[in-house]
């Protein structure tokens, strides 16, 4: 989870993306904290109070999901706010003047967020959440060892470049607020 704090103050797609894999372990384990202790808990080189820190952290977010009745899919309402958040600032950056390269790379990933949204049969998400589950979904292609063509990795490569943006404004923003 310090992995987590890092990536929340650094790169906030990042965060994201991570709390997303986080959550997924958590429901591989059935949510279920003896499960989660002995599969992934336990392969953590950490000790001591730091290890009692990670334990109470994987156990929250836990009870988390199951509160929020996430037994099986979705993504936790903490996580549902930065999305929101996320898709607010780039409504606003589209419509800032003076973020000519912000919208320069918008243009240049907005047929990939086409071609995701026809992919998603019919599930409506902001445009950000569309571009995060599109890298999510390849990730989760190269964890399973399956292939992916040259065209898929190189619009990804466009897309991390738009969504790292992204995060740096949102990162200078919330230094500024």
């Amino acid at each position: 989870m310090i992995t987590a704090d890092k990536l929340r103050a650094d790169h906030i797609v990042n965060y994201l993306l991570y709390m997303w894999q986080v959550e997924d372990l958590i429901r591989a384990c059935d949510l279920d904290m003896d499960k989660l202790e002995c599969s992934l808990l336990s392969r953590y080189s950490i000790e001591g109070e730091e290890a009692k820190e990670v334990k109470r952290r994987y156990a929250e977010l836990l009870d988390m999901m199951l509160g929020e009745g996430l037994r099986q899919e979705g993504h936790l309402n903490i996580l549902r706010i930065v999305l929101m958040q996320l898709e607010d600032l780039h409504r606003n950056l589209l419509a800032d003047p003076k973020e000519q390269l912000y919208t320069s790379l918008y243009y240049q990933v907005l047929p990939y967020i086409v071609g995701l949204r026809e992919k998603s049969d019919g599930k409506e998400c902001g445009e950000i959440e569309t571009l995060l589950e599109g890298i999510y979904g390849y990730y989760l292609l190269k964890l399973q060892g399956k292939p992916v063509t040259k065209e898929t990795t190189e619009a990804l490569s466009r897309v991390g470049n738009f969504l790292t943006l992204l995060s740096e404004r949102y990162k200078t923003k919330d230094e500024n607020d």
